[in-house]
């Protein structure tokens, strides 16, 4: 294909994404006009300025306005969209506040005791206390919050509540099929490779197919990560995403963050810590079950990944951190 229509089909692609107000990505480009991404990447100044007006969302001269047909609808038929539409969010949006407003109420202590716990194994006691009661803090407002909102909801739902959401699981795996026998092994490559992933999954064109919420898992080899993800039931609906790694650095865990708003700012992004002490961690990781399925990860790098462990902070730009017992 001659190197000016391709840079027509891009150009054409962005347009209909945009009129179609879909989220306008490289990857979402490239399935469009039926290009590789590696066209995308070229130094050529073509598709450098290509990028640029996908990347910053800037008009281009080839990027023609879409023409849209209005029909106009009845006055009832407009009253009955919307009517349609309120019900609809009302109630979804009761369903999720009554469940995470339990869910926090149930927290509250359990997090303090937990909070206190982490300050006194961690260095500079004081200072990583006060930052925990900080975030407990936020927890009693969010709950306050989540009250008042319940209430404003029950006394305008029309319809009945007792519907529970659709859930879909998406498992990104950062170490898939990791032989540990064999050379060292990256930790960062592979948690970068596990976000690219990521674009895959805000590409579809269904909206209801998009991810509402990402799950970043928190924790050294063995803490009982993926048991959590098989039996978790999220209160949030549509699809859900979880990757699955150690992410023990705060930079790991800003570059995921990073990503996902960028590919929608709109997506929640929640940090699940295991709580599981590193000799726990140790105990699973000897046992005949993981000997069997050769999935023993040496000793070295686990006691390496708990020295360089970073504690999750909200500050990091999670909507929430979840405090995960041993017992999942």
């Amino acid at each position: 294909m001659a190197r000016e229509e391709k840079l027509i089909k891009a150009y054409s692609a962005i347009a209909d994404l945009r009129s179609e107000q879909k989220p306008v990505t490289i990857a979402s480009v490239a399935k469009k006009s039926k290009l590789s991404r590696a066209s995308f990447y070229s130094l050529d100044s073509d598709w450098q300025e290509v990028r640029n007006v996908i990347e910053n969302n800037l008009p281009h001269s080839r990027i023609k306005p879409s023409v849209v047909t209005i029909i106009e609808a009845e006055p009832w038929e407009i009253n009955l969209k919307k009517l349609e539409t309120m019900v609809s969010n009302s109630k979804e949006e009761l369903i999720n506040m009554r469940k995470t407003a339990e869910s926090v109420y149930k927290k509250l202590l359990s997090e303090l005791h937990k909070y206190i716990i982490l300050a006194k194994e961690s260095p500079g006691k004081s200072e990583s206390r006060g930052k925990y009661l900080k975030e407990l803090a936020y927890y009693r407002e969010l709950s306050k919050n989540l009250e008042a909102r319940i209430k404003e909801l029950e006394a305008e739902k029309i319809l009945p509540v007792d519907i529970r959401p659709f859930v879909r699981k998406e498992v990104i795996s950062v170490l898939g099929e990791v032989n540990w026998q064999n050379a060292p092994i990256d930790l960062i490559d592979l948690s970068l490779d596990a976000i690219n992933r990521l674009d895959d999954y805000f590409t579809a064109e269904d909206a209801r197919l998009l991810p509402s919420v990402v799950h970043i898992m928190c924790g050294n080899f063995a803490s009982g990560k993926s048991s959590w993800i098989k039996l978790h039931k999220s209160i949030y609906p549509g699809v859900n995403i979880y990757i699955d790694g150690p992410h023990h650095t705060s930079t790991i865990r800003k570059s995921v963050i990073k990503r996902v708003k960028k590919l929608n700012p709109a997506c929640r992004v929640i940090c699940v810590r295991m709580m599981a002490s590193f000799e726990k961690c140790m105990e699973r990781n000897r046992s005949e079950i993981r000997k069997r399925v050769d999935a023993v990860v040496p000793e070295n790098i686990c006691k390496l990944l708990e020295k360089d462990f970073e504690e999750v902070s909200l500050e990091e730009g999670f909507d929430s951190v979840e405090l995960a017992r041993e017992k999942v």
